[in-house]
């Protein structure tokens, strides 16, 4: 009686223990779609929690095409960038852009953009005309949007940190450069091409790019989840079938 018994409780804490690691797998298993409001990228709106913009269209077509329920989330990079390296969940994260530094600390699936550009527009002598990196080094202040790569790259070419001016987004960038509150802004064309309409402003159409990068969907190094294989796949068919070209010309992509 007591052999039956003690099998029976063996095989109930068998039973418990089977059931308690498939739930860890499957929670593991899970993943976030997760993009930070970067204009042209993800343009969000605070007020109704809807995002736009290319990357927004492209998630919502691949969304659609594999039938997928993971809605995607929006949040500051920063929090963003921090998750990604915890590597404590799978996320699949955009947009992102390649550079040096962060080479190693992440997995790089699909090439979103293929050359986006970061220059300056000064105010000086002629507004909003773009000047090259030995021109902004002798600028009081340059308007850079915190918590994104610019700050870095701009430290790394000579740029003094006393020059940099932390502003929440690009749009407000701009409008300190009109008002004569920052001497110049660092920014992207990308950005400028969604700014410019916003601000009210015609800016220079000849730039003169001080770094080159290309932007990507990534994910975290420990990523465990076959749905970025599927997006990859499906991102491919897009090209092939001429999906992916109907968003480019939306946003003017070449």
């Amino acid at each position: 009686m007591k052999i039956k018994l003690f099998y029976s409780i063996l095989l109930s804490l068998n039973f418990l223990i089977t059931n308690l690691l498939q739930a860890k797998e499957e929670k593991n298993s899970d993943y976030r779609v997760i993009a930070a409001p970067i204009p042209f990228y993800i343009n969000y709106n605070e007020d109704t929690k809807t995002a736009s913009g290319y990357l927004a269209d492209l998630y919502r077509h691949l969304k659609k095409r594999l039938n997928l329920e993971k809605d995607m989330e929006v949040m500051p990079f920063s929090r963003l960038w921090h998750m990604l390296n915890e590597n404590k969940e799978n996320i699949i994260a955009f947009p992102v852009a390649r550079v040096s530094h962060r080479e190693k600390l992440l997995s790089w699936k699909i090439r979103i953009y293929e050359n986006d550009a970061l220059l300056f527009l000064s105010n000086k002598k002629n507004p909003y005309a773009s000047i090259d990196l030995e021109a902004a080094k002798s600028l009081s202040s340059i308007g850079v949007i915190r918590d994104t790569v610019m700050s870095q790259l701009l430290l790394k070419k000579g740029i003094k940190k006393s020059q940099l001016q932390d502003v929440k987004d690009s749009e407000s960038n701009f409008k300190m450069l009109q008002s004569g509150r920052i001497d110049a802004v660092f920014t992207s064309r990308s950005i400028l091409s969604f700014v410019s309409s916003k601000v009210g402003s015609e800016f220079y159409k000849e730039h003169k790019p001080i770094n080159e990068f290309p932007v990507y969907m990534v994910t975290n190094l420990g990523f465990n989840h076959q749905i970025i294989n599927k997006l990859i796949a499906e991102f491919e068919a897009m090209k092939k079938d001429g999906a992916y070209n109907k968003i480019k010309e939306k946003y003017s992509i070449k």
